[in-house]
Formats: structure tokens, sequence, C-alpha cells
């Protein structure tokens, strides 16, 4: 049986039933921007009633889906050839740096050298980069950030699916 990213990504973000700070705007349940939700009740926006689980799920399952379209879009041709688990750490990248409906908006954009190993098919390279800082810093904006999810993706980038 595959991994199942789509979770993993769900376990990654952890839910809030309210509104909270992320990353500059507001998001809530496993990660959703609120601007890309404008039909989300108004009793959760202001605190009278929490999210469900549920109500969660049903807004992260389309964010998980355009985060799988920029995966795809910055991985171009190649995302044929990934395994699973290479195709699920890439969107779990996608989802936890998007910041609008569009690739441009998207952090993982920035990954350019990552990009670079995928398109030659240096695989085993991928996990290192997408950790790796910059100047004094040992480890790349994201991976500072996020910790664990960092070191997850890194380890599961070549996992056997």
């Amino acid at each position: 049986m595959a991994f199942n990213w789509k979770k993993q990504t769900m376990k990654h973000e952890g839910f809030r039933g309210k509104p909270y700070d992320d990353a500059g705007s507001k998001a809530i349940g496993y990660g959703s921007r609120l601007s890309s939700h404008p039909n989300i009740d108004p009793a959760i926006i202001s605190g009278a009633r929490d999210m469900t689980p549920e109500e969660a799920e049903a807004l992260f399952s389309p964010d998980y889906a355009v985060a799988m379209e920029h995966a795809k879009e910055y991985v171009g041709e190649k995302w044929a050839k990934l395994t699973g688990n290479q195709k699920g750490v890439i969107t779990d990248m996608a989802y936890n740096m998007m910041k609008g409906p569009t690739p441009e908006e998207n952090g993982l954009f920035k990954f350019e050298k990552m990009r670079e190993l995928i398109q030659t098919g240096d695989m085993k390279s991928v996990p290192a980069e997408m950790m790796r800082g910059t100047g004094k810093n040992k480890l790349s904006k994201w991976a500072a950030a996020v910790k664990t999810r960092a070191v997850t993706d890194s380890t599961m980038f070549n996992a056997p699916d």
C-alpha cells in the first residue's frame, strides 16, 4: 500500500478550528488560507464556533490539488518518472509554501538548484538540497521554519514506495 501523502500533509499542517496567523496571512483548518475561501461560515471567521475537521478537510482537498498542480509545473516533464514518495514530498513542500493560486506565488519555485537536480535525474542529491541554506545559514529558510517536516520530507524523498 502506497504512503498517503495527502494525510501526511494534513498531519504536518495540524488542525486548528479557529483562524490563525500563518506566514503573514490568516489560515484555518489544515493550513487553508482564508483569502482562498471567501465562503467560510462567518460564525467560524468571527470565532463564534470552531471549524470541524470535516469542514477543514473539505477546504484542504482543493488546496492540496492546487499544490499538486504547482508541484507538477515545478517538475515539468519529469513528473511522470518520479516515484510516489518523490511526488508526495514535492507536493507537500508546494502546499506548505503556497501563498496563492498561481505558481508564481509558491515558494517551491525558489528551490532552483533542487529543480535542476530533478531535471537531470540526480535524485540522490535532492534531499540535501532541500535542506541546504545559503551564506551563513546552514538550513534553507523552509527547513529552518518547518524543522521536523523538512527532516521527514528529505528522508522520505528517496524511500521506496
